[in-house]
């Protein structure tokens, strides 16, 4: 919003402050607010009128204008589109100082366009400075009077630029609105009156805010009176502001204050009598849209009063720290556990896809259904976090075997999952907090979970039960064996081992389980601990060690692939580390994707277990398959490098762990 710094001044006749100080208090109070450019009009700029327009006799889209100050005339050349006989407009003669388009000053002298002398101009509003417009001469009001200097009635002016929030759109249209908010702010009488038609072309051509508000642009709406205690801004800014102090504010923001009524009945206002007798009514005017209730007029005041008078103070929770929440330090605990474990946490939606539902038949249950979902697919929230777990570990696997890259193999995630019931704070909807996982692995992962978030909170004698139909806990378990544990009486967790079907769906050939914790379970149980606290200057202390920044790879990378059939002892780390030893500089990265075992006579040819272990009959083995990335950091690696390297891997791997590569 463009405002003249002389109209202003022109409505608030006592305001002696400069234009720099009036955005600055615009800045403070108000909305941000900038000098955007300064103009003065030379003096030697007169006022005249077109008597005759004449074609130029060399241009098509020139044309020959002879103008009158009332007592001399003069042809000057013109291209302007906009101008017609008897118009009244500037002009500036030789030795006039006018604006360039760069907004820079220079001096006219005498001219000759197209084989014709034209002694001055007639000047658009970018020559006279008050803007950027250059489409047309500036058209003056009929009755200025010829030869008169432009300058009497277009003063030197310094122009803002007002950032005017959209909550402050509809109050803020005209000088005349800006003129009452800067009276409020100064205390300084605003006075109302009509534009001039020198201001009405103005604002036409200078792109400033009109001088006062046009009707049409007044508002008219409902009276909205609000409750409000005056004693709120004072406790909000951490100041004293005084009822006199808060009173003046509201009234010079042209708010009507008044004691509110009785009420009706004593629960529409305060708990209390004494409460109520300091209320006040406020009403706010007509055009101020954005005063919906009692915090906005605390804001109005206190933006009055001004933040500066704030004194600036640190928070105490920086000196003395409050200890977080049980529910933050146990789940903070649990995921420090699981962590330590090899698991990686994700996030995802609070819907149930119905693709992954469907894998483990949750959708038999009842659900929470949302009235605008966001996809058809999404319109139920989880009644189980294992749908989100499983469709998160089919895109790892996807990803793992599209971009040949290590990926999470081991997920959890602490989140809420819904029911349909009256118990809960929202009505119909019961919610739980459950911490669930899933990873690659057997029943030995499942049980290494459950011991170390049992042993954190001190749950010793979980007794294994069978699951019956009714106490399936949110999903149909015909997709996997399944392990349901009860503490104390009370349902705690359930683990599953999936099934080959289920493995099948999700194009898995190693083992899978999963499992499902109720926190809320969990807490019941939760040890007396002094919860730690720590300040802001503390916990940098934590972190001392730098982080090291890695440049990126500039040469491209060459993934192989090798499946293995070794005995079924066989380390994994061991593997992988005998494929890097033998790599080298070249070998990057090596990502297990594959693990399957099976009885040794399976594969028709390994043997390797009858010298180490005589007497028995079949040996186990298990197949191995791994993704190798190759990368040099200083050259782009050719075929035949590659293949050199992937052979010396190939020999060193069945040599090692007597293997057979597939």
């Amino acid at each position: 919003m463009k405002l003249s710094t002389n109209w202003l001044k022109e409505l608030i006749p006592e305001l002696q402050l400069s234009a720099k100080e009036i955005a600055e208090l615009f800045t403070a109070h108000s909305f941000e607010t900038v000098i955007d450019r300064e103009y003065a009009i030379d003096p030697n700029i007169v006022v005249v009128k077109i008597i005759r327009l004449e074609q130029h006799p060399n241009a098509d889209r020139l044309r020959l204008a002879t103008v009158t100050d009332g007592e001399t005339e003069v042809r000057v050349v013109c291209g302007a589109p906009n101008i017609s006989e008897g118009d009244v407009v500037p002009y500036s003669p030789p030795g006039a100082n006018v604006y360039d388009e760069n907004g820079k000053l220079f001096t006219l002298s005498v001219a000759k366009i197209r084989g014709v002398e034209s002694p001055g101009m007639l000047n658009s509003p970018r020559e006279l400075g008050v803007s950027g417009e250059h489409g047309g001469i500036l058209l003056l009001p009929k009755d200025t009077p010829l030869g008169s200097k432009l300058s009497e009635y277009i003063p030197s002016d310094i122009i803002l630029d007002a950032d005017v929030l959209p909550d402050r759109a509809q109050d803020m249209l005209a000088h005349s609105d800006v003129a009452k908010e800067l009276s409020a702010i100064t205390r300084l009488a605003c006075k109302e009156q009509p534009a001039t038609p020198m201001q009405q072309i103005l604002q036409g051509a200078s792109g400033i805010a009109p001088f006062v508000r046009e009707q049409s642009g007044r508002i008219s709406g409902n009276v909205r009176s609000i409750a409000f205690h005056p004693d709120r801004p004072s406790r909000m800014a951490g100041i004293e502001i005084s009822r006199e102090e808060v009173r003046d504010i509201l009234q010079r923001l042209q708010f009507t204050v008044i004691p509110a009524p009785e009420p009706e009945s004593r629960s529409m206002w305060m708990p209390d009598q004494a409460r109520h007798d300091n209320l006040w009514q406020v009403t706010p005017p007509q055009d101020r849209l954005d005063i919906l209730g009692e915090h906005d007029i605390v804001d109005e005041v206190i933006r009055m009063i001004g933040y500066d008078r704030i004194p600036a103070s640190q928070h105490a929770s920086h000196t003395h720290p409050l200890p977080v929440s049980d529910t933050v330090y146990w789940q903070q605990q649990i995921r420090e556990k699981l962590v330590a474990l090899g698991f990686t946490e994700t996030y995802s939606y609070s819907f149930e896809d119905e693709r992954f539902a469907r894998l483990v038949n949750a959708e038999i249950h009842p659900h929470v259904e949302l009235t605008n979902p966001m996809a058809p697919e999404l319109k139920k929230l989880r009644y189980s976090m294992l749908p989100g777990l499983i469709g998160a570990m089919i895109t790892s696997r996807d990803e793992m075997h599209r971009d040949k890259k290590d990926t999470e193999r081991a997920l959890f995630e602490i989140g809420r999952v819904y029911h349909v019931g009256d118990a809960g704070v929202v009505p119909g909807v019961v919610e739980r907090t459950v911490v669930a996982g899933i990873a690659v692995g057997n029943e030995d992962v499942l049980q290494q979970v459950f011991d170390n978030i049992f042993e954190l909170f001190k749950i010793e004698g979980v007794e294994t039960l069978p699951l019956t139909k009714g106490e399936l806990e949110g999903v149909n378990m015909s997709f996997a064996k399944k392990i349901r544990l009860q503490y104390a009486g009370e349902f705690l967790a359930i683990g599953y081992v999936c099934n080959a079907e289920l493995l099948k769906k999700m194009k898995y050939r190693m083992p899978v389980v999963a499992f499902e914790i109720s926190f809320g379970a969990l807490m019941k149980h939760a040890p007396d601990v002094e919860i730690p606290t720590h300040t802001l200057e503390e916990v940098r202390a934590m972190f001392t060690t730098p982080r090291q920044f890695t440049e990126l790879p500039k040469f491209p990378s060459v993934f192989r692939d090798i499946s293995i059939l070794v005995a079924s002892d066989t380390g994994i780390d061991a593997v992988e580390s005998a494929i890097n030893q033998v790599g080298g500089q070249l070998v990057v990265d090596v990502d297990l994707f594959d693990e399957y075992e099976a009885p040794a006579s399976a594969s028709g040819k390994h043997q390797v277990l009858t010298e180490k272990t005589p007497g028995v009959e079949e040996a186990r083995t298990k197949s191995l398959a791994f993704h190798i990335e190759y990368r040099s950091p200083d050259r782009t690696l050719t075929d035949k490098e590659i293949a050199e390297v992937h052979k010396k891997i190939e020999h060193a791997i069945k040599n090692e762990f007597s293997a057979e590569v597939r």
